[in-house]
């Protein structure tokens, strides 16, 4: 009987990403495939999977028969990224803040206000931007921003210039202008909150 591995993909998949993005696997680092799969008691080969997804995902470089590595991004490359989660968010808060779940975004707020926890903030960050962009109902553009997911959290965990608090201001903000239903304010907010972002990630892949 063949085994599924997928659901253990998924999972090494988890927490490969996640020591990336805290850089305890730093750019340039060499993935060791066969220690992780050790480690978490598992064959080679869903390591292998999760490895190919990060790599489909642009965390990750294969070099042919020499093995997997943590991908290496230029300043250049992530002004870039940060232009194209521009693209994506400002365009959804624009055209679909009619369509923004007030329920979903009350809900992240109080979260937002209730803790000053790192790990909890940083959970939130994210789902306090896919929300905006979850409100298109597109799945085409969802599935798109979702492909990037990885790249756009670059920098946000990890790295001594990140400023989870300035971070946490921005976004209650944000959702505080779409709660009082102001359009321009809360769009006005997401382009501040993400030119001051595109700052401290260049200075973490600067480090």
């Amino acid at each position: 009987m063949q085994i599924n591995t997928d659901s253990v993909s998924k999972q090494i998949y988890s927490l490969i990403r996640q020591d990336i993005l805290s850089r305890k696997l730093k750019p340039g680092d060499k993935i060791d495939t066969r220690g992780i799969a050790e480690a978490n008691g598992v064959s080679v080969m869903p390591v292998r999977n999760a490895l190919q997804q990060l790599t489909t995902n642009g965390l990750v470089v294969n070099r042919e028969r020499v093995g997997f590595f943590v991908r290496k991004y230029s300043v250049q490359e992530v002004k870039q990224i940060i232009d194209v989660r521009k693209m994506f968010e400002l365009y959804c808060i624009t055209n679909f803040f009619d369509r923004i779940d007030l329920g979903a975004a009350a809900s992240l707020l109080d979260l937002l206000e209730s803790t000053d926890n790192r790990a909890t903030l940083e959970l939130l960050d994210s789902k306090i931007h896919k929300l905006l962009v979850y409100a298109s109902e597109n799945k085409f553009l969802i599935d798109e921003y979702e492909h990037m997911d990885a790249l756009f959290s670059i920098g946000i965990y990890g790295g001594k210039h990140v400023n989870t608090m300035a971070a946490k201001r921005e976004h209650i903000d944000i959702l505080k202008a779409i709660l009082a239903g102001d359009r321009e304010a809360a769009g006005k907010h997401l382009f501040s909150h993400l030119e001051r972002a595109q700052i401290e990630i260049i200075e973490v892949v600067e480090e």
